[in-house]
């Protein structure tokens, strides 16, 4: 029977503190990251979309007389774009009867390389616009 999705209380607090040791793990200073602050501007959200537009403010303020009328101004707002949230998750279903046997090592490493993996998806996909910021070519 996999624990998995159907009671994660049952194993949740030892695994996931593994998992996400390894994914909260700092880069060298050297090295960039998705929160690399010089590279993104970070922010959280609570929705399923971000979106952006390109604002010009109303400008200057002109010198004024007292028997004239304000000159009248305007700003503008084009270019909106809008970003989807995109989520991502993974499955590693462990049956009671492995978890029992294991004593933890084959699992710990099986979630270890889960939080790797899941840092350098998020690093890959955040470098990416800067040119396939992983890419080889």
């Amino acid at each position: 029977m996999p624990l998995s999705g159907a009671n994660p209380s049952l194993i949740k607090t030892a695994l996931d503190e593994v998992l996400f040791t390894v994914f909260s793990k700092s880069p060298a200073e050297s090295i960039a990251s998705a929160e690399t602050p010089q590279l993104f501007k970070q922010s959280s959200i609570d929705r399923a979309a971000v979106i952006e537009q390109e604002f010009m403010g109303p400008g200057k303020w002109n010198k004024n007389n007292e028997d004239t009328a304000p000159e009248e101004t305007t700003f503008l707002a084009s270019n909106t774009t809008t970003y989807n949230v995109d989520e991502w998750d993974q499955d590693l279903p462990v049956s009671k009867r492995f978890f029992d046997d294991d004593q933890h090592e084959t699992v710990m490493r099986a979630i270890r390389d889960m939080g790797r993996q899941a840092k350098n998806l998020k690093d890959e996909n955040a470098l990416d616009i800067y040119a396939g910021g992983f890419d080889a070519t």
